[in-house]
């Protein structure tokens, strides 16, 4: 492999949107003494992942770090490692308003209506000041912390790619000179080398000559686009590894968006839909009578036409009953058509918290359940399933 030094101001270009765009939700908090006592301030994120943090006050020095805490692991995750989200079947309102760019159908665009708000959920954290800005938030690349001085402590903060290698990564924080790098510092070795050995990275500012001759495929702007010119090498930096053979290739490579698909916030099981049977399989598997069903009962961001050819039967919503909601220790279920029926309960992620086999009525115990909002499915035997959201708190 080539050994690679950029120069830290050509990196800052193509970086800074990207760190601008999601430091007024998450800063990383690691090597910040929020004090000796126990009390759980909330949840944010440490070393690049979401870790719950005790202290006496969010307040260090006069500077309040409040707004980047959350009440659970959920939140925390939804807002700081899921910033893309395809909001192709989301409306805002008729307003032309530009409230903002992000994902649509799988591209970057600009977003139109009368709020950032559809269903009590505020989709703001997902949406980005210029489509500049969305692209590298979305593609993330892998940056070169050669040059970059992170302080004089011994405190271990990970690995990084330094001067094309990587290296153990050593200092006092992840912010200098008030940008975040801790999305270019990984936990271990092979996930430094996973994302950084065979980079992506944007080369739409560099000029690789006037020939004609097809180099490869690379990025471009946030987009896998066939570049020609003269060399690989420009200001005697060689950019070969950047190119790839295939828009597949490429595309495979590089073009990595973390894709929200079900969000149990927007889910209102009273929305009176209309009954024309017009079905959608959802990106969740399941099918629905048509589209106002997925977004309203399924809380699902986007959908194809048609029945799914594999996954979950038509979801039902008027059998099953399930109290109290919100919920604390005990979640009654009662489903009286059907003899026997699995329940799921799922959390924002997709992770499966509970499943339990049930007969015609039964109370499970969720006392272990984290305070949040998640989806309970209840399965059918014909494979038929209900889709609800349940509060624990």
């Amino acid at each position: 492999m080539k050994t690679i030094t950029l120069s830290i101001a050509f990196i800052l270009i193509l970086i800074t949107p990207r760190i601008q765009a999601q430091s007024s939700l998450c800063v990383d908090l690691a090597g910040l003494n929020f004090g000796e006592c126990l009390a759980v301030l909330g949840y944010g994120m440490v070393n690049g992942e979401c870790t719950a943090i005790s202290g006496c006050s969010t307040v260090i020095d006069n500077m309040d770090y409040g707004d980047y805490f959350f009440d659970t692991p959920e939140q925390c995750e939804a807002y700081c490692t899921m910033s893309c989200i395809d909001f192709q079947f989301l409306d805002f309102g008729p307003c032309e308003a530009i409230i903002g760019y992000g994902m649509v159908n799988g591209e970057c665009s600009a977003i139109s209506g009368c709020s950032t708000t559809i269903n009590g959920f505020d989709f703001a954290p997902y949406l980005y000041s210029s489509p500049e800005a969305c692209g590298i938030s979305c593609d993330p690349i892998c940056m070169d912390l050669y040059g970059i001085d992170f302080g004089p402590c011994d405190l271990f903060m990970g690995y990084a790619w330094i001067n094309g290698e990587v290296i153990p990564l050593s200092g006092c924080g992840s912010i200098v000179d008030g940008t975040d790098y801790s999305a270019f510092i990984y936990e271990s070795e092979d996930a430094c080398e996973q994302h950084c050995e065979n980079a992506c990275l944007d080369l739409a500012t560099l000029d690789f000559g006037l020939c004609t001759t097809p180099l490869g495929i690379t990025i471009i702007n946030g987009e896998c686009t066939m570049v020609s010119g003269c060399s690989y090498e420009v200001n005697g930096v060689d950019y070969e590894d950047y190119f790839y053979s295939s828009m597949e290739d490429c595309e495979a490579t590089c073009i990595a968006v973390d894709t929200l698909c079900v969000i149990p916030e927007i889910i209102d099981s009273t929305s009176a839909c209309y009954e024309i049977y017009a079905p959608v399989c959802g990106c969740d598997g399941v099918s629905y009578s048509n589209d106002c069903y997925a977004r309203s009962y399924g809380g699902v961001l986007y959908w194809t036409e048609g029945t799914c050819t594999t996954g979950i039967n038509e979801v039902n919503y008027t059998k099953v009953r399930f109290y109290p909601n919100p919920a604390n220790n005990l979640l009654t279920i009662e489903n009286p058509e059907f003899e026997e029926f699995t329940i799921q309960i799922i959390d924002i992620t997709g992770k499966q918290i509970l499943s339990t086999y049930c007969n015609s009525s039964k109370t499970i115990d969720i006392s272990y359940i984290k305070q949040g909002i998640y989806l309970l499915y209840i399965r059918e035997e014909n494979n038929t399933v209900s889709i609800m959201k349940l509060i624990v708190n």
